[in-house]
């Protein structure tokens, strides 16, 4: 086989691959067929590699999805921000939340269902800081804290996300809980 019509071929493969088109095993099989196990000579990446770029994206995303939302809530509550500061910093928050959330997706390829609940909650999180700071009355916040979840509750059974309908179940419960003490 000519050396064009193998590159041409590989370069399908991995196609595949990164696009999840066939499963991993598949993928790593046929390159080793038609690159006859010279994949490193080819620029194909290690597995190993790969595996690294991966678990060092998603410990810096479960670092960052863990500490930014209860952060600002912590600054907010306990600085007490104007609300220019307060308005900057939600919208950085937000901001950083959906970019990490894209970043994710489409460079590092992490689920799409782990990721969604992050943000969800990243963004549950900053919202209870938004009614806390600028909505005094008890009900209003009530309404607003059970009309969201009640959102996750529809999205989740939508996308058949069993975890997102139980994780908000949970909190809805413990919010009828602590809105009835």
């Amino acid at each position: 086989m000519d050396q064009q019509r193998k590159t041409t071929i590989i370069n399908e493969i991995k196609y595949w691959q990164e696009n999840r088109l066939l499963p991993e095993k598949y993928c790593d099989y046929l390159l080793a067929l038609y690159t006859e196990g010279e994949a490193d000579m080819i620029g194909i990446e290690d597995e190993a590699s790969v595996i690294n770029k991966v678990n060092s994206f998603n410990l810096l995303f479960m670092f960052l999805s863990l500490t930014l939302a209860p952060g600002v809530a912590l600054f907010s509550l306990y600085i007490k921000p104007t609300l220019i500061q307060f308005t900057f910093l939600i919208i950085l928050s937000v901001i950083i939340c959906i970019g990490l959330f894209l970043l994710g997706i489409k460079l590092y390829k992490i689920d799409f269902d782990y990721i969604l609940m992050v943000l969800l909650l990243n963004i549950f999180i900053l919202s209870l800081v938004i009614i806390h700071q600028l909505i005094d009355q008890t009900v209003v916040r009530l309404i607003i804290i059970f009309g969201q979840l009640l959102l996750w509750i529809g999205f989740g059974i939508k996308r058949t996300n069993k975890l997102l309908v139980v994780m908000s179940l949970l909190i809805l419960t413990v919010c009828i809980v602590v809105s009835i003490i």
